[in-house]
């Protein structure tokens, strides 16, 4: 599958935050991102790298003030369904924007022809299992390490 060129962005709401949940986490740390905009593209190997993360064929950066805040990542795994990964740091950005970026790049790999995407989480991550989720994946086999979630272009 050929590296899409993906040129999105997103300017954050104000309930993206959570602001008014009375969250002092929120407004400790988001409160300040509230007016700026997030921006998406295509990492080069080096960035991928230097975010820690290992490269794969797709790598889809989400930035803020040119910093690399949150990766995504796919991998053709031979039958037209790409393999998933999101990396997200602690605390750089709020649960809910991982979410919607996590949509969009599930979204994207769908209108661009992938067959169905999956995702293979450790149980113990509960957050990346709830990403996923938000994304349109659909849980299909959990052992006691590894739960399997997969998504069709019209699910």
């Amino acid at each position: 599958m050929a590296r899409p060129d993906v040129e999105l962005s997103l300017a954050v709401s104000r309930n993206a935050f959570g602001v008014g949940t009375g969250s002092e986490i929120a407004r400790k740390y988001y409160l300040p991102l509230l007016s700026q905009t997030f921006s998406t593209r295509v990492l080069v190997p080096s960035e991928v790298i230097e975010f820690g993360q290992p490269v794969y064929e797709i790598n889809w950066g989400v930035t803020w003030n040119d910093k690399i805040v949150a990766l995504f990542q796919a991998q053709d795994d031979g039958d037209g369904w790409l393999a998933v990964h999101a990396n997200v740091p602690r605390h750089t950005i709020h649960p809910t924007v991982t979410y919607l970026y996590a949509r969009q790049f599930a979204d994207r790999l769908l209108e661009l022809g992938a067959v169905g995407l999956k995702a293979e989480i450790e149980v113990k991550n509960r957050a990346a299992i709830r990403v996923a989720k938000a994304a349109g994946f659909v849980e299909q086999t959990r052992n006691d390490e590894w739960v399997v979630l997969t998504r069709l272009p019209n699910g």
